[in-house]
């Protein structure tokens, strides 16, 4: 029975897709069989970026955070170039840091602890057939209808510019990326060494 509900899964997935190709075009039927790949990748390997920070805070397990930071700075050495060459077809994602995005953060925090997840988590752990996550999944979905609903009036309590990297050049932006990644990363072993008085595990899992 364990084959027949993959060959489900599989149909279904490759059925999605179809249907989002035939209703939206080739390229948005790619970019849904590409998150689909990468979410069937993450469920496999049950990698999650909340459950590196919590093994991180609980066990001083730092493995999980150095996953993290070499899958960002992969992302940059990727995306960085291309958003520098697109000629504003590809725009980053810039934005201020506000004092609604350091409340947001808190709240965002407190509530991944209660409901087991963030946002995406909650969806691929609905799609393993979590019972939690089906019941969290529309009270977060109302709970982002009802929190952009006033989002202007929180965005007015100001905060500080937002910087892009970029404008520096994509070089110098790749390298500050991975200066900093680097520096989360050795950090978290030291303090995984000093926790234990020996070495960190070692990084073969990343």
């Amino acid at each position: 029975m364990r084959w027949f509900s993959r060959f489900l899964l599989v149909f279904g997935a490759l059925a999605g897709v179809l249907a989002v190709t035939l209703a939206a075009g080739l390229r948005q039927g790619l970019l849904a069989l590409l998150g689909i790949g990468f979410g069937a990748v993450l469920q496999g390997a049950r990698f999650g970026f909340t459950t590196g920070w919590r093994d991180f805070i609980e066990r001083r397990d730092p493995q999980g955070l150095w996953a993290q930071m070499l899958l960002m700075v992969l992302a940059a050495a990727l995306t960085l170039p291309l958003l520098a060459g697109s000629g504003g077809e590809l725009v980053g994602a810039v934005a201020p840091l506000t004092i609604s995005l350091v409340l947001g953060a808190f709240l965002f925090g407190a509530a991944m602890q209660l409901a087991d997840g963030c946002g995406s988590g909650t969806l691929y752990k609905a799609g393993g057939g979590s019972p939690l996550s089906f019941v969290v999944l529309p009270t977060f979905a109302f709970g982002s209808f009802l929190g952009a609903s006033h989002q202007p009036a929180w965005i007015e309590l100001g905060g500080l510019p937002a910087v892009d990297l970029l404008a520096f050049g994509w070089p110098t932006a790749l390298a500050l990326t991975v200066a900093g990644c680097g520096l989360v990363a050795w950090l978290a072993g030291r303090a995984a060494r000093n926790a234990r008085g020996d070495a960190p595990p070692s990084p073969q899992a990343v």
